[in-house]
């Protein structure tokens, strides 16, 4: 995972007996993001910080300073966009303009 690059979040939940109070942004499940940091941590996880998702720096004991909270790299996937191709796009086209010429010979009928 790269600055820059979109995600998609795949794991919105919370952990029972943890304090979210220093999360008062939340992801959501489902939601698209970019990231703005990308960050080592002690294991085998990532800390992602998003464009869309901003909040307050706190004091984590064992980095001896403040900083602001992140989300583990595994609550994301890579978000691949959507592209139409030209020729599902002519199709589309040729399409909606049949229907605006059935949609305008029944208004033409109704007057």
């Amino acid at each position: 995972m790269n600055v820059g690059e979109r995600v998609k979040c795949t794991n919105d939940s919370k952990f029972p007996g943890i304090d979210y109070s220093m999360f008062p942004n939340w992801i959501k499940k489902g939601s698209i993001y970019t990231i703005r940091s990308v960050e080592d941590t002690e294991g085998e996880e990532l800390r992602i910080l998003l464009e869309e998702v901003n909040n307050p720096e706190i004091y984590f004991p064992m980095i001896i300073g403040d900083a602001e909270p992140g989300f583990s790299h595994k609550r994301f996937s890579k978000y691949e966009e959507e592209v139409i191709s030209d020729e599902l796009m002519l199709e589309l086209e040729k399409n909606f303009k049949k229907y605006l010429e059935i949609k305008l010979n029944e208004t033409e009928k109704d007057d």
